[in-house]
């Protein structure tokens, strides 16, 4: 218990910039020997981007038995973009009220907009889509997961303290 509670109090987070979208913002979580990252990105158009590329999440060990290692290792702890679940995996949770929420709003269809009005009213819609889905993975660790918002991190070592990077799969 002392020891998940020293890593928790001892883990830093940086969020990551996109020149193309906005920030990400991550919260952890320590429990029995393993950090839970959860990130949501802060604007619609990057929300948009990370359920399309994805993202990936890197591990920086900065502290080990007290000592800063040089040079920092760097882990790569998604091999692939951690992205949305793809579509019919979804229905198996149906049941899940968030998970149904953020699914309606991952997946809802865009309407293409002619006229001023229905530009504004595509927007608005869009915010709200924005706003639901992240409220739905929020509340739900499953919507979460599903959503590609939140990772596992199990190889964590109690004596080290650790630095992670979580920034969207955008190709050049």
């Amino acid at each position: 218990m002392k020891r998940s509670l020293l890593i928790a109090f001892a883990i830093l987070f940086v969020c990551s910039y996109s020149l193309r979208a906005g920030n990400i913002e991550v919260k952890s979580r320590c429990k029995n020997g393993s950090i839970t990252l959860r990130w949501a990105p802060t604007d619609y158009n990057a929300w948009k981007l990370g359920n399309t590329y994805g993202y990936n999440v890197e591990r920086y060990t900065i502290m080990v038995d007290g000592v800063i290692p040089s040079p920092i290792p760097m882990q790569r702890i998604t091999s692939n973009p951690v992205k949305v679940t793809p579509r019919e995996d979804w229905l198996e949770h149906s049941d899940d009220l968030m998970v149904a929420l953020a699914a309606e709003c991952i997946f809802d269809t865009t309407i293409v907009a002619k006229t001023a009005f229905e530009v504004y009213n595509q927007y608005s819609k869009n915010k709200q889509r924005f706003s639901f889905a992240l409220f739905a993975a929020d509340m739900s660790p499953l919507a979460a997961s599903l959503s590609g918002l939140s990772i596992e991190d199990n190889e964590v070592k109690p004596n080290e303290k650790y630095l992670y990077r979580v920034f969207m799969a955008v190709p050049d």
